[in-house]
């Protein structure tokens, strides 16, 4: 090496714009405000940090110079996220509603948040989205129920027909008199139902397009209707599932369930019974986990359907799978109803192996109590599929466990 140099370049975001900048952007609406401030937020550039050494291999000639090729033996580069997008709606008070292509001249749905769109937020000048810049498409935006501030219309003026580019507009957010969102999701099989917070009461039609939230074209129907405390939704135009991100909004009825929803995790199982003691008071419907209920959208096809129980005065939530002798390996969730929290303190033990009939292990506290049963295949912690069982007894705090299906040990 015949040469050693080093560079540092360094880009230091230490702020806010100007309040120039900032108070010029105001004097616009609230849409071409935050054009505004965005593209000033964006000129301005992210904090970063370029450093690097290299070395000079080649030769010196007289009269000529060094002769050679540099390279880097050191290097390290960070850079930040480009966050102006968001400190301009947030600068700006706005939500960004996306609205997407269109293959109408009109298009109604429901926006994602509550808004109050200016008429003209989606001209060239004021839309949100950066594809198609410089098209010419004007289009007309109002709100087509005045009383509900998520139900929003979009014409194009210009032309006869819809429009390509992912149309996004800046709104207002107004969140008065707003409606609940029941999230149903995506799903393999020909219907699925949500558990909301509260008592609701939704449309039969709530899932058809213009009346589901989003902006979509997809021509899927469906039929929404009442399980108990669930709500649910049964594609009608197809005997399948649907690949959107379904919600519906409905109006709350007042009051509430007098409980909480509680998502229940089982996970998968190697027995046919896997059971979890929950700290809280629980109330679990017989058939929450079977494939229109469960929470968990893995496998939601393959059919397995579960007899959910709870184990009281014990606080046990149990899945027993019905449709086949052994066990399962989805990822099983499922919404049960939580009465009363913290009712009880779970406290995990490990017995272990054990070379004789019964083997006895210090509980960690003198008034631990245990179910007879908590070593039996589907209660106890590790999940195996085995079908050793075991009668648990505490004293003292010490906690016993005695093999009863088999006269050694485990």
């Amino acid at each position: 090496p015949i040469g050693v140099r080093a560079s540092l370049a360094v880009n230091l975001n230490l702020g806010d714009i100007s309040q120039a900048c900032d108070s010029h952007c105001s004097t616009f609406g609230p849409s071409q405000h935050f054009r505004c401030l965005e593209e000033f937020y964006a000129a301005r550039g992210v904090t970063g940090v370029d450093f690097r050494v290299e070395v000079l291999l080649g030769v010196s000639i007289p009269f000529v110079g060094t002769v050679g090729k540099w390279f880097k033996v050191l290097g390290f580069d960070f850079a930040e996220d480009d966050n102006s997008r968001e400190i301009a709606k947030n600068k700006a008070g706005v939500t960004i509603e996306y609205i997407g292509p269109s293959p109408w001249r009109q298009i109604c749905g429901r926006a994602f948040s509550g808004v109050n769109c200016e008429p003209y937020a989606g001209d060239q000048d004021n839309r949100a989205n950066d594809d198609c810049r410089y098209c010419g498409d004007d289009f007309s935006i109002w709100r087509a129920d005045p009383n509900n501030p998520r139900s929003l219309c979009i014409r194009r003026d210009d032309y006869n027909g819809g429009w390509g580019m992912n149309l996004e507009i800046a709104c207002p957010v107004d969140n008065n008199n707003l409606k609940v969102i029941v999230p149903i999701g995506s799903s393999s099989v020909n219907t699925k139902c949500a558990m909301p917070d509260e008592p609701v009461q939704c449309r039969a039609d709530g899932g058809n397009q213009g009346v589901r939230l989003g902006f979509d074209t997809n021509s899927d129907s469906y039929s929404v209707y009442q399980d108990g405390h669930r709500w649910c939704a049964r594609r009608t135009d197809y005997g399948g599932g649907w690949g959107q991100n379904l919600q519906l909004e409905c109006d709350p009825t007042g009051g509430s369930f007098g409980f909480q929803v509680a998502n229940i995790h089982m996970g998968s199982s190697g027995a046919n019974m896997k059971c979890l003691l929950i700290t809280d008071e629980m109330r679990c419907d017989a058939h929450t986990a079977d494939s229109a209920y469960r929470t968990n959208d893995d496998c939601r096809h393959c059919g397995d359907s579960f007899y959910v129980s709870v184990d009281n005065p014990w606080g046990y939530v149990c899945a027993r799978r019905t449709d086949y002798h052994g066990g399962w390996g989805l990822n099983l969730w499922f919404n049960c109803n939580s009465i009363q929290s913290n009712v009880r303190i779970r406290r995990e033990v490990h017995i272990g192996s054990s070379s004789s009939n019964t083997r006895c292990v210090w509980g960690g506290s003198s008034n631990i109590i245990c179910a007879s049963y908590a070593g039996n295949s589907g209660y106890r912690r590790n999940n195996d599929p085995w079908g050793d069982s075991f009668e648990i007894t505490t004293s003292g705090g010490n906690v016993c466990a005695r093999r009863t299906d088999y006269h050694g040990g485990w």
